[in-house]
Formats: structure tokens, sequence, C-alpha cells
């Protein structure tokens, strides 16, 4: 059969500096996926970026709740994550991303999201 390669997925929290996220269209997928890389080569060289280069993806993301899924290589998680704990800067504002939930499905992510999010609504009409 086909050799099905084993992936992790992260819940990110996408946190603006200055509280007021930038103007919706600056920030997609792309950019994203293209900070982390960038953190990625500059904390963890060609090799960092190397065993990432191809499981690297956003499967989701949601400008509004500003929370994105990212996959990668299952065992190459833990250097994603810290690449994308590392990033600082999305399209030149301060960001922070955060890391709400670690996943062996996509599925998992979008649960964890659900919990998240209803929390964030409670907090926000306290």
């Amino acid at each position: 059969g086909m050799v099905r390669i084993k992936s992790r997925y992260l819940l990110l929290d996408i946190r603006w500096g200055r509280s007021e996220p930038p103007d919706d269209s600056a920030v997609g997928e792309r950019e994203i996926v293209h900070a982390v890389r960038e953190c990625l080569r500059t904390n963890f060289g060609d090799f960092g970026l190397g065993v990432l280069q191809q499981s690297l993806a956003i499967k989701y993301f949601n400008r509004l709740t500003r929370l994105a899924i990212l996959r990668c290589s299952r065992d190459y998680h833990r250097v994603a994550r810290a690449a994308v704990t590392l990033v600082t800067r999305l399209q030149r504002r301060d960001v922070c991303l955060r890391v709400l939930h670690l996943g062996g499905t996509i599925r998992s992510c979008q649960k964890a999201a659900l919990r998240y999010d209803r929390r964030v609504l409670r907090e926000e009409l306290v």
C-alpha cells in the first residue's frame, strides 16, 4: 500500500502586537507558512528547513478568531513547534504565535478550536 506520511497538527493562536490586527488581505496561509519557514532557517539552519519543508502547511485559518492549524511532520513536530513560538514578525508587524493544541488529526485541532473559541466568546461577553 501507499506509505502514509505521519503528520502532527498544531492549533495556533495568532496574537498581534498592538492588539489591532492588520488589514485582512495582508495575512493569509502563505504569509504564516513563510514566517515559520524563515524562523526554521534562522534558528535551525538548512537541517531544520530540510526536515520540515515538505510537510509544513496551513490546513485552516480563520481571520476572525485568529486561529490556524499548521501541519508538520510527526518526527520533527518539536522543531516545528519551537520555530512557531520564535516567530515575532508577520508582514512587518509584531506578532506572537501561541500553540494551543497539538493533535494527530485536523479533527482533534478543530475540536480544541471550538472549545477555545467558546471560551474566548464567554470572556469577551463577561
